[in-house]
């Protein structure tokens, strides 16, 4: 079986497959190995970004939030749009934490300089769980972001953008306001919680 993309994905019979870097995981209940391939539509070198563990799953209570459900690992809705957060200290302190949703490693926040369009578009192909959260907007990068928040709309993967309030924004990305703190999550398995939001997902299609 071929995917074109890391994460969640579907084979006959309706049987949920978890597809991270040199695995693939199951909720069977049963001794079972897939043999399954992700080959990407373009080469490259970027490894899976998330690393969840079925295994080790608690089921808890998150904040409803809509930046907070961003960050779960569960894969977007058709035509879901990117979300614009404000690019503050306590939004990325609470966007770092919140990545623990589907990885205990540090993950990396992208500049928005950092690379050409179709490196970001491969990135928007890595996987269809964890987010790519993108900043650092500066005037000259309108054209950067626009290109950005279209490939979004078209890929797996979700797209939070976090910049200055003033940015100017395409119809495909919505801005949100959180009331979430650091405070409210940081004390919490976080990983555990994404493990159990994604095998809830498993279940059923």
């Amino acid at each position: 079986m071929i995917v074109p993309h890391f994460g969640l994905h579907w084979m006959e019979g309706d049987i949920a497959l978890l597809v991270q870097q040199g695995r693939v995981d199951h909720i069977l209940g049963v001794q079972m190995d897939f043999d399954v391939k992700v080959v990407p539509p373009r080469r490259h070198a970027f490894t899976c970004p998330h690393d969840i563990s079925l295994g080790q799953t608690v089921s808890r209570e998150l904040p409803d939030d809509p930046l907070v459900n961003a960050f779960l690992p569960i894969p977007k809705d058709l035509g879901e749009k990117a979300l614009f957060v404000g690019d503050t200290v306590a939004n990325k302190t609470l966007v770092n934490e919140l990545l623990r949703l589907s990885s205990p490693k540090a993950t990396t926040l992208v500049p928005l300089w950092m690379y050409r369009p179709e490196v970001f578009t491969t990135l928007l192909n890595l996987t269809n769980l964890q987010p790519l959260v993108v900043f650092g907007y500066r005037n000259e990068l309108q054209m950067a972001l626009s290109k950005l928040l279209e490939a979004a709309m078209f890929s797996p993967r979700r797209l939070i953008f976090m910049g200055p309030q003033w940015t100017v924004l395409r119809q495909e990305a919505e801005r949100v306001h959180t009331s979430v703190q650091i405070e409210h999550v940081d004390h919490l398995p976080l990983e555990q919680i994404g493990a159990a939001r994604l095998r809830q997902r498993m279940m059923k299609r």
